[in-house]
C-alpha cells in the first residue's frame, strides 16, 4: 500500500467514494483527523463473546495504549493498538 501519507491517500480517497475498507492502518492523529461518522465504533467487537477478545487478551494491552485509541471526549474505541504494544 505504500507509506504512511500513500496509505492516508488511498483511505481518504475510499472515504470519498464510500467503498471504505473493513481495516487500514493510520497513526492516531490520523484517525481523530477523519469524520467520525465515516467509521464505526469498535467497542462491540472487541467484546462480542464470538469475535471479540478476551478479558486476556485485553489485559496483554498496555492500558495507556487503549485509553488512547478513545477519542478525548468519549468512551468508544475508533482504533486499536499496533501489535507491538501488547505485552
Amino acid at each position: 500500500m505504500g507509506r504512511y501519507p500513500d496509505i492516508r491517500k488511498k483511505i481518504l480517497a475510499a472515504i470519498t467514494a464510500k467503498i471504505t475498507p473493513d481495516l487500514a492502518i493510520a497513526y492516531q492523529n490520523q484517525v481523530v483527523s477523519t469524520p467520525r461518522r465515516r467509521h464505526p465504533a469498535l467497542d462491540d467487537y472487541v467484546n462480542s463473546v464470538k469475535y471479540g477478545l478476551s478479558k486476556e487478551d485485553l489485559a496483554d494491552i498496555f492500558p495507556v495504549f487503549l485509553d488512547a485509541s478513545r477519542y478525548r471526549l468519549s468512551t468508544t474505541s475508533y482504533e486499536l493498538p499496533f501489535f507491538p504494544a501488547w505485552k
